[in-house]
């Protein structure tokens, strides 16, 4: 019995452990704000609860910098036909955001358009 109870209890803790890692979207970025940044997608990692991708950024200087982008889950992404092969990894995109609030280059991604023109639309905020 108190292996039952015990095994029940730590597979509740292992269950909420990726909830754990998901945070409020308007504590981390400024939805107020859009940030526009044009770069090579470096990587994408569709996931739940957030997708994560990377932009390579080629500045003025010719010194590059990464900008981190969030967005919804896997699902959330899929719905909006955004899937795995969507955009490969290599491909010069436009994205647009929200701005973290603490500076970084990081963004919770509203939009992305590739170089060939396709665009995907992950906004909360409704279009007018």
């Amino acid at each position: 019995m108190r292996w039952a109870i015990a095994t029940a209890c730590l597979s509740s803790v292992a269950a909420a452990a990726p909830a754990l890692a998901h945070h409020s979207i308007a504590a981390m970025y400024d939805r107020d704000k859009e940030v526009e940044v044009q770069g090579v997608l470096s990587r994408m990692e569709l996931q739940n609860p957030h997708s994560m991708m990377e932009v390579r950024v080629r500045e003025r200087d010719g010194g590059e910098t990464v900008w981190k982008l969030e967005s919804r889950g896997a699902q959330g992404m899929a719905r909006m036909g955004f899937g795995a092969d969507a955009v490969p990894v290599g491909e010069f995109v436009r994205v647009k955001g929200s701005p973290a609030r603490q500076g970084e280059r990081q963004m919770w991604l509203n939009s992305l358009t590739t170089g060939s023109g396709k665009s995907f639309d992950f906004s909360f905020r409704q279009r007018r």
